[in-house]
C-alpha cells in the first residue's frame, strides 16, 4: 500500500473516533445537565445570549476534522517523498534483525569425578593429609610460628 492510502486512512479513522466520542460526550453532557451550566455560566459573566447549537458544532467538528485528514495526509507523503530522495543520495537506512535463541537451557549436570581416597593428588604439596595446613617441618621452614 502506499503512503497515500495508509495515512489517509489513518487521519480518516483518528477524525472518525473522535467524532464519535464527541457526538456522545455532547449527549451525555446534555443529559446531565452540563451544557445548560456552562451556558447560564456564561449568561452570568456578561454573555447574556451565548448558547450552544449542537448541529452547528458538529458541522465545525466535522470540517475541522477534514483539514486534519488532509493536512496530515499531504504532510506524511511529503516525508515520504523526501525519505525516498534522500535514501536514493545516501542509500538509506538498513535494519538488521539478528535472530537469537531467547529459550533457557537447563544447566548442565556435573558427573562425579573418581580420585584416590587420599593420594598426593588431593593435596597440595607440604601439606598434612588430615587437615589441609602445611606439616610442621613445612611451616617452620616457611617461619611460622608453631603454636599455630
Amino acid at each position: 500500500m502506499s503512503v497515500l492510502k495508509v495515512s489517509s486512512l489513518l487521519f480518516l479513522t483518528f477524525t472518525l473516533v473522535l467524532l464519535v466520542a464527541g457526538v456522545i460526550l455532547w449527549f451525555a453532557g446534555t443529559v446531565l445537565g452540563a451544557v445548560d451550566g456552562v451556558e447560564r455560566f456564561m449568561s452570568v459573566l456578561g454573555f447574556d445570549s451565548f448558547r450552544f447549537v449542537g448541529p452547528q458544532l458538529l458541522r465545525g467538528f466535522v470540517a475541522a476534522g477534514l483539514v486534519v485528514v488532509l493536512a496530515g495526509t499531504g504532510f506524511c507523503v511529503f516525508v515520504a517523498t523526501v525519505y525516498n530522495l534522500i535514501a536514493d543520495v545516501v542509500g538509506g537506512i538498513q535494519f538488521v534483525v539478528l535472530e537469537e535463541d531467547t529459550r533457557r537451557r537447563p544447566a548442565p549436570v556435573a558427573t562425579p569425578v573418581e580420585r584416590p581416597a587420599d593420594g598426593p593428588a588431593d593435596r597440595p604439596a607440604g601439606t598434612s593429609p588430615a587437615d589441609g595446613y602445611p606439616d610442621p617441618a613445612v611451616r617452620r621452614a616457611r617461619g611460622y610460628s608453631s603454636a599455630g
